[in-house]
């Protein structure tokens, strides 16, 4: 189960940055 928790923070990291400049544009 550890493994799978840590893959999800890295798929998050981007896709939160992209909101971000998503939302800033």
């Amino acid at each position: 189960m550890p493994s799978g928790q840590s893959k999800e923070p890295t798929i998050f990291c981007p896709l939160l940055s992209l909101h971000i400049l998503m939302l800033y544009f």
